[in-house]
């Protein structure tokens, strides 16, 4: 079922030329998560802060379940009842321990209720035995938790999130994105992030919206994403791309002869095929990275066998 609706919304801002949306439209199912990816200025914060109510477009609409949402020009505090929104800087009460700073977030509840409440959601985060602690005594990704408890506080329909793990060591991140997409399932929270990292998206999201220059170029799952790809932008946005113009495939006899894309992990050493050379090596654990040269063009390829001179590939990404 539809939960949020986006429709034809366009943004510009003040003493700018440029768009910052140009013509959105996006709709959410209830319960899904959605990642907007895009490199910085594309206009994904833009987008978030007007589907949390904070900012108004300047054309279309925006809607929860079928009905308009209110213009924020209208009301006296931005922001929806039912949509919490975590950014990028955490907003913790320095004095305050953990449960203080998620019990702020309850305090309409009834004495009983509140504990009750708020014992659910340390336990939900994770911070058990933690509840006495400080913020300046907790990790950056234990506050991180404490943020995402506050948010979840008041049992909100929709979750807005803004670069929320961007602070965060690579260990911590990946556990608290399996932590956090548990938590979205078991309250059925509607939730959508802000990215430019897109293993984050890979990792937390149903769907991904892939913008550039104020517009959704290309959305999908990822591996809709990831092997259908209908741009070498999007292509290029998870990283281990190799493309290939319509000359250089030319060139290496593949696809045809047109423009394309091919994975790092889609190209493999073989005793014939395309004659290389290795230019340099990089060891990433259980894989290497070589970067190779074919006929004066550069390619890359990530694989767990030797080089033996030739490659073939396994696979082509055309653009759909």
């Amino acid at each position: 079922m539809r939960h949020i609706l986006v429709e034809e919304v366009s943004m510009t801002y003040e003493n700018e030329k440029k768009p910052a949306l140009d013509c959105i439209n996006l709709d959410v199912a209830q319960g899904e998560i959605l990642s907007l990816v895009g490199e910085s200025g594309c206009g994904k914060t833009t987008l978030l802060k007007i589907i949390g109510g904070f900012e108004d477009p300047e054309l279309g609409k925006t809607y929860f379940h079928g009905k308009e949402t209110e213009a924020v020009k209208l009301k006296l505090i931005r922001g929806h009842a039912n949509v919490r929104y975590i950014q990028q800087g955490l907003d913790l009460k320095p004095f305050y321990d953990v449960a203080g700073n998620i019990g702020e977030h309850i305090r309409g509840y009834v004495p009983e209720e509140r504990a009750k409440r708020l014992t659910y959601l340390i336990d939900l985060v994770g911070l058990n035995g933690m509840d006495k602690k400080l913020p300046r005594e907790l990790s950056g990704g234990q506050q991180q938790r404490v943020a995402i408890a506050q948010a979840l506080a008041k049992e909100p329909e929709i979750l807005l999130m803004d670069e929320p793990f961007s602070n965060l060591d690579t260990p911590t991140k990946i556990q608290l994105i399996a932590d956090m997409k548990v938590m979205l399932r078991k309250a059925n929270i509607t939730a959508i992030m802000v990215t430019h990292w897109m293993e984050e998206a890979l990792r937390l999201s149903d769907r991904i919206a892939v913008m550039r220059d104020g517009k959704i170029i290309q959305s999908g799952s990822a591996e809709e994403l990831y092997r259908q790809p209908n741009c070498p932008y999007v292509a290029r946005f998870f990283g281990n791309a190799n493309l290939l113009s319509a000359q250089d495939a030319q060139k290496l006899d593949i696809n045809d002869g047109q423009a394309c894309c091919i994975r790092f992990e889609d190209l493999q050493w073989s005793q014939e095929g395309i004659p290389v050379e290795v230019v340099s090596s990089q060891f990433l654990g259980p894989t290497d990275q070589y970067e190779i040269e074919a006929d004066g063009i550069r390619l890359r390829i990530t694989t767990d066998q030797a080089p033996t001179g030739f490659v073939k590939v396994k696979h082509v990404t055309e653009y759909v």
